[in-house]
């Protein structure tokens, strides 16, 4: 059995009543949102009074402009923010991982204890000391790094896929690298597999005694 909605609560427009531009826009919003939640046996008058919602908004065209000027400039001005808050963001995380280094080499420089432990730095609310890393690829100069070590993804047409997969001559493959958009990744799992089985990557060294900070 259906959900029967009640249409009498959605905001209707009558023709002949004046309203402001943002009121009519709340109750198109109104309108349009009850789209997703009524019976199909309903969606007939709903979508007559959005119709009638929409020709009223029509006949107020420049302050629609208007309108949707401003619903823009809040679109730039929340791109603004977003990016003034990831500078901000990326400030901060400088901040915090070149302290941590500078903390670090401080308790690196007290030697191990007793039992070869880094020594800790313990305060009245926190304790610093140091945790060891597993071994980890260090990139040097990914350039260099062999494309043996990397994961390509390839974005092309649907129908240049197809195309590809049934029939690669000279020419098609001259169009999959004139339309085809790579970008190339340095597999890391792959190289610290390779370097630690000894073998030299070029652009590439294995860090094995990292440490990072820790606070308790």
């Amino acid at each position: 059995m259906g959900t029967s909605v009640n249409l009498a609560t959605v905001p209707s427009l009558e023709p002949r009543v004046t309203l402001s531009l943002y009121a009519i826009e709340d109750q198109l919003v109104a309108l349009a949102d009850t789209l997703d939640i009524v019976p199909s046996e309903q969606e007939h008058e709903l979508v007559a009074r959005l119709g009638q919602a929409l020709i009223q908004a029509i006949d107020k065209r420049d302050s629609m402009g208007r309108f949707l000027a401003h619903v823009d400039s809040q679109i730039d001005f929340a791109d603004a923010e977003i990016k003034r808050l990831q500078e901000r963001k990326q400030a901060f995380v400088r901040l915090l991982e070149r302290t941590e280094t500078y903390v670090v080499r401080v308790i690196q420089s007290l030697g191990p204890d007793p039992k070869g432990k880094w020594q800790k730095l313990e305060g009245r609310t926190v304790t610093f000391s140091l945790r060891r890393q597993p071994a980890s690829v260090v990139m040097d100069s990914e350039e260099d790094v062999p494309n043996v070590y990397r994961r390509a993804t390839i974005k092309m047409a649907a129908t240049l896929w197809e195309e590809l997969l049934d029939s690669l001559d000279v020419d098609l493959a001259r169009r999959v690298a004139g339309r085809a958009k790579r970008s190339d990744e340095v597999s890391k799992s792959t190289v610290k597999e390779a370097l630690e089985n000894g073998i030299d990557v070029p652009g590439a060294h294995l860090l094995v005694d990292g440490v990072k900070l820790k606070r308790a």
